[in-house]
């Protein structure tokens, strides 16, 4: 009975330590691509100032910088993975709206989003940018399932989905 404790023991150690390294490769690869695409976001951003100084049509330079700032997002969002969060006060009411607005300009036509809050603002100290992911994630979720089971055009999305955010 000794050796079958022994046994498992060692053998939930080792486990847990190929996990832990593991989590520790995933991790310092989420860092390594936020790191490398640092760069030419950077390059991009700078060229997107140059067009506005030449004096470029901000219809064009406008998507051009939301997009930017995505990939900014993005790219932020990989590289504090396996970081301690850093934690400011923020309205979660806003911050709600505002990935509820990106995300119901993204969609189609035929997805009909609603953002009904009972406070006008709520103060928590928390990550923005990982509560945004979360929130984004909450909401993309039910689509990608709808999707996964049956192609999706607009009429039935105007059927099956009202999202509602309270």
């Amino acid at each position: 009975m000794l050796l079958l404790t022994i046994g498992a023991l060692v053998y939930f150690y080792l486990r847990t330590s190929q996990i832990a390294v593991q989590n520790k490769l995933w991790t310092g690869m989420a860092k390594e691509t936020a790191h490398q695409l640092g760069t030419p976001l950077s390059s991009l951003m700078g060229w997107v100032s140059i067009l506005k100084s030449k004096g470029i049509r901000r219809k064009i330079t406008t998507p051009m910088e939301a997009d930017l700032k995505r990939l900014e997002t993005i790219t932020n969002r990989f590289s504090k993975i396996g970081s301690l969060p850093v934690k400011t006060e923020t309205d979660i009411v806003s911050s709600s709206r505002e990935v509820f607005d990106y995300l119901s300009g993204k969609a189609s036509q035929g997805i009909e989003f609603k953002f009904n809050a009972s406070a006008t603002k709520i103060n928590l100290t928390i990550n923005k940018e990982l509560y945004c992911w979360v929130i984004e994630n909450l909401l993309i979720m039910p689509l990608m399932q709808l999707w996964e089971k049956e192609p999706l055009n607009s009429q039935s999305l105007m059927k099956k989905i009202k999202y509602s955010y309270t």
